[in-house]
């Protein structure tokens, strides 16, 4: 039996994050790096799968909790930008 070891990736792209989250991918962290927040997730071997999917238009994920996701994000990166 093969056990992957996670990983941490990141990323800057608020949609993409938004997208990883309501896909099931565990953020870790989000942290103001100069003048970006970049948002860790723990990749537990479907990260390279999603992304993917993502850029090739092919992912499903519900619309609403897109959204929702997508307000959260922003909610966030505002906050860690004022250093809240």
């Amino acid at each position: 039996m093969h056990i992957h070891d996670p990983k941490t990736v990141r990323t800057a792209d608020l949609y993409f994050a938004a997208y990883l989250s309501v896909a099931g991918v565990p953020m870790e962290d989000a942290k103001k790096e100069d003048r970006r927040v970049w948002f860790h997730f723990l990749d537990e071997g479907s990260y390279e799968d999603l992304k993917k999917q993502y850029y090739m238009r092919k992912a499903k994920i519900n619309a609403l909790q897109f959204v929702d996701e997508i307000k959260n994000f922003k909610n966030l990166t505002h906050e860690i930008m004022q250093g809240q």
